[in-house]
């Protein structure tokens, strides 16, 4: 059933854009949203949002959309400009985790900030899984969405892999998760990863890490694909935007250039693991 419109489309911009892609729709002979989701290939709940204002349509979408619609010309012209200050409005272009893991795999760069946990990439089986079940997914789920996440991992090693940066905040060595066994494994993963050529990992200690204390994030880009950005939320996030992109590069940098080397930062690593092996 499609979802009744709270915004006000007069105050914001993806209300308005999706008012007038509902207007499109059903010039089009599309009556309701499960014929048009249908003719789309998409969920009739991204017609809904779309329509809401809730969550502005991706590029892909939204190119298809005007193509069913027959929307051209200087029709055609307004309905990009709306769709950026749509986005804008919005601040984050909610587009899932799918997207995410074909980025990763086409860009030759890679920037991750992680504040909280070990990143994704460079975590081990024993670390994973209790992280997944923890936010309460069932077991079987938990199986599927640890696949998921090893199965990524083989781009670090790829013949033409990524050059990856991960910046990671010192607490998140000493934050138990499962056992110290586990805490151990997990660091002597992080050593080994620190020695492949095109990784660089980096501590960041103390006040060095409050410019980016709002949250993780993940960068990717290259010459396949847009810079793009991953919010690790309650909800995956990402988006092309490019002015949310750059200022995440920005924070990044800024981390950067106040994290340890990576001389001094696989000492820290070296004595954390030594730490966890002595509580074992």
């Amino acid at each position: 059933m499609p979802r009744v419109n709270s915004r006000n489309p007069e105050r914001d911009p993806a209300a308005f854009l999706g008012e007038q892609l509902r207007r499109v729709r059903i010039a089009a002979g599309y009556r309701i949203q499960d014929s048009f989701a249908v003719a789309m290939h998409v969920s009739q709940d991204t017609i809904s949002k779309a329509e809401t204002g809730a969550q502005p349509p991706t590029d892909d979408v939204h190119a298809l959309w005007m193509e069913l619609c027959s929307v051209t010309g200087g029709e055609l012209d307004w309905f990009r400009a709306a769709l950026t200050l749509a986005r804008n409005s919005k601040g984050l272009v909610v587009e899932g985790f799918e997207p995410w893991l074909t980025i990763e795999r086409q860009a030759s760069f890679l920037r991750s900030w992680c504040p909280m946990l070990v990143p994704g990439l460079l975590q081990v089986e024993d670390y994973a899984l209790p992280l997944f079940l923890a936010m309460g997914k069932g077991r079987e789920k938990a199986a599927d969405l640890l696949a998921v996440r090893l199965s990524r991992q083989d781009i670090l090693a790829a013949t033409e892999a990524a050059t990856g940066v991960f910046l990671i905040e010192e607490s998140v060595l000493h934050r138990l998760v499962e056992s110290p066994g586990v805490m151990a494994k997990q660091l002597g993963r992080l050593l080994a990863v620190s020695e492949l050529p095109n990784i660089t990992i980096q501590i960041v200690q103390g006040a060095a890490s409050l410019a980016g204390m709002f949250g993780q994030f993940d960068i990717a880009g290259g010459d396949e694909v847009p810079d793009t950005m991953l919010m690790w939320a309650v909800q995956d996030q990402t988006t092309h935007d490019k002015v949310l992109v750059r200022e995440a590069i920005m924070i990044f940098e800024l981390i950067r250039g106040r994290a340890l080397n990576v001389e001094e930062s696989r000492t820290i690593l070296m004595e954390a693991r030594a730490q966890w092996h002595s509580q074992q």
